[in-house]
């Protein structure tokens, strides 16, 4: 990072705060000066436990009394073919890495490589190692995602299903070819908590589907909890707890100190090293305050994500569910809140299952129970199939119907069909409002920036909507595509120009650094000033201070009719008009004809109108479904002629 942008970021902090900060980075120097060549010469050899006799008793996923259930469930519902055939991929190295294509890896499987670029990342102390060099297309995502070792939980299936040593052969194979070219603290793999975070819980479900086959050696257990032990010791010392806001990263570490503190709670380990119950202890208390801290009142992610809030609701949920499971209770509060959180995944969903993607998304997951390669990011649902049986809710239950593999955990799955509508909804701490009847869905940002202004997951995409009808998407947010890989290309779809709001003049709502691809400091404060179930009405003031204007939008629905009315407000009455335009991402299967003066917008067998008085230009873009793939599509810019507009459009 470069000094002009590290200064940009402590640009407005409290001087104390500057120098608590100064003096923390000055400790870290020193201490990870000697820590390299300690690592270097010692590397575990120092870690003393009684990791020979030690078997865990905690109870997850797939824990003993839950077995038969879960494979009465997938033969009765003919799901085991499914779930060999997963397996089988995951053994013949065919590896599905977050949304894209299938990728074949060899038998030695280069850990440390993003197969896409071929980029390599080559072994030395974590604190040395360059993530990402946005002057080439490496993704540092693309190892990291191989060795969160989500696949081994297909392996797990396949062998509880099977029982067949293949399965778990590989199992041994792949973890202890990891071991060898990821020594500790030495390779690319231990350069971020919450990747160590997300492994380490996988690894304990691994463990819980592994653990009866007697044909595994025990100096293979050995090596594995030793290796275990060392990644909730790294994740308890390396929390990323030191900044004023946090995020899903510390999430994910607290979840795992939970977990792992539960998983080795028996384990005697000698030394000074820190100990299993002080990871849980820390885990849960700090779990609870950062429920408090990261999530609103009103159930939504204070990162201004929909995909983060998807992910963080994952992570407090299947942790929940693991504490229940062993008999531990998270505070009332605490579960009220994540009840809020799920509501939100079901009540901002699309007729067709589907959730819109505001803010950034990086398709991430946590512990990965069906669908390993078969899964759509923008479908939340999964979560509210678990989330159904733990709440005792059928609303949760039945949008959550088509991930019923997710919650074999809590019983057979039955429950009395119901119909379920989904209405209008404000959420107002998250900034998001939801216009919905029989054929509108039409969703709303208009909210303060992530992280308390600070702006790490935002777009520039405040007064932003998405529109389908009919079950149809027609105004779509872009997505993110990819984030170091690509910087310019993600910069532009985080850009005002590539949202369906208003831009004036080419100008930011609010400005971003192209270099620095997670600040960006808030411009906007947007406030809604009216809602009702058919009728929106905001604004925001990203162009006041730069060119003297207020936007204000409103958006009013009916049965066959959608209106968007947008005013520039000038701060001063004689100011000159600035060219203005107001864009509109289209769908990728959308097709544009004319009609008069009129555009007919088509998707499938659903046709709208749009009538707006003024010219308009069409362009050809690139949207982003999910992240590191690039569809298609096209940008209407209509020309602002005056201080107000309207767009009628009529199906």
């Amino acid at each position: 990072m470069f000094l002009k942008e590290k200064l940009i970021k402590i640009k407005g902090l409290p001087l104390h705060i500057i120098i608590k900060k100064l003096i923390r980075k000055s400790k870290e120097s020193v201490y990870f000066f000697f820590r390299r060549y300690y690592i270097y010469l010692f590397n575990d050899s120092f870690l003393f436990g009684d990791f020979k006799n030690f078997k865990s008793d905690m109870n997850s996923f797939f824990h003993d009394e839950v077995k038969d259930t879960y494979k009465s469930f997938i033969i009765n519902n003919l799901l085991k073919e499914k779930v060999i055939e997963e397996a089988d991929k995951v053994s013949s190295h065919v590896f599905k890495i977050l949304d894209l294509a299938e990728i074949q890896l060899d038998a030695k499987i280069n850990w440390n490589e993003d197969f896409f670029s071929c980029f390599q990342w080559h072994n030395k102390f974590y604190k040395d190692i360059k993530i990402c060099n946005l002057e080439d297309n490496s993704d540092v995502k693309i190892p990291w995602e191989m060795s969160r070792f989500q696949h081994l939980v297909c392996l797990g299936k396949g062998f509880l299903l099977s029982k067949d040593k293949k399965y778990s052969d590989e199992f041994v194979a792949q973890f202890t070819d990891w071991i060898e070219k990821n020594p500790y603290e030495y390779s690319v793999n231990w350069t971020c908590a919450m990747e160590v975070a997300i492994r380490a819980v996988n690894l304990t479900v691994a463990y819980e589907l592994f653990k009866t086959d007697s044909t595994i050696d025990n100096h293979f257990w050995i090596k594995f909890n030793k290796v275990l032990f060392l990644h909730g010791r790294f994740v308890y010392n390396n929390l990323t707890n030191k900044d004023r806001y946090n995020n899903n990263h510390l999430i994910a570490e607290l979840s795992a100190l939970v977990i792992l503190g539960k998983y080795f709670k028996d384990l005697k380990v000698f030394g000074f090293f820190s100990k299993p119950n002080q990871w849980f202890n820390h885990g849960i208390l700090n779990l609870e305050k950062e429920m408090q801290a990261q999530v609103n009142e009103d159930g939504t992610s204070y990162e201004g994500s929909t995909s983060y809030h998807k992910l963080i609701t994952e992570m407090f949920l299947q942790t929940t569910i693991i504490c229940n499971l062993n008999g531990i209770s998270l505070s009332e509060s605490f579960n009220k809140r994540l009840e809020r959180m799920c509501d939100f995944i079901m009540n901002i969903q699309k007729d067709n299952g589907l959730s819109p993607f505001i803010g950034d998304s990086d398709d991430g997951r946590y512990v990965i129970l069906s669908s390993y390669y078969n899964r759509n990011p923008k479908d939340f649902n999964y979560l509210l199939s678990l989330a159904g049986e733990y709440f005792n809710r059928d609303d949760f239950r039945y949008f959550g119907q088509k991930n019923k593999q997710e919650s074999y955990i809590f019983r057979a799955i039955t429950h009395d069909k119901i119909n379920v509508s989904l209405v209008s909804k404000a959420y107002t701490d998250g900034g998001y409002y939801l216009l919905r009847n029989d054929n509108v869905y039409c969703f709303i940002r208009c909210g303060q920036l992530a992280l308390r202004g600070k702006g790490m997951h935002s777009h520039n995409d405040q007064l932003s909507i998405e529109l389908s009808i009919k079950g149809k998407d027609f105004f779509i947010d872009p997505g993110s595509y990819v984030y170091t890989s690509d910087y310019l290309a993600r910069n532009e779809l985080k850009s005002t120009k590539s949202h369906n709001t208003l831009m004036v003049d080419n100008i930011e709502q609010n400005y971003f650094f192209p270099k620095l691809l997670f600040f960006m400091q808030e411009e906007t404060f947007a406030e809604c000033l009216s809602y009702k179930e058919d009728l929106f009405t905001g604004r925001h003031f990203g162009y006041l201070k730069k060119c003297g204007i207020i936007h204000q939008r409103s958006v009013n629905i009916s049965q066959n009719n959608v209106r968007i009315f947008d005013e520039l407000l000038y701060l001063e009455k004689d100011n000159n008009r600035i060219p203005s335009c107001i864009n509109f991402i289209l769908h990728q299967n959308v097709t544009i004809d004319t009609f008069q003066k009129s555009l007919v917008l088509t998707n499938n067998d659903v046709r709208i109108k749009l009538s707006c008085d003024i010219e308009y230009d069409i362009e050809d873009i690139f949207v982003s479904h999910s992240y590191g793939t690039r569809n298609h599509s096209k940008r209407i810019s209509f020309k602002l002629l005056s201080d107000n507009n309207i767009v009628n459009i009529d199906f």
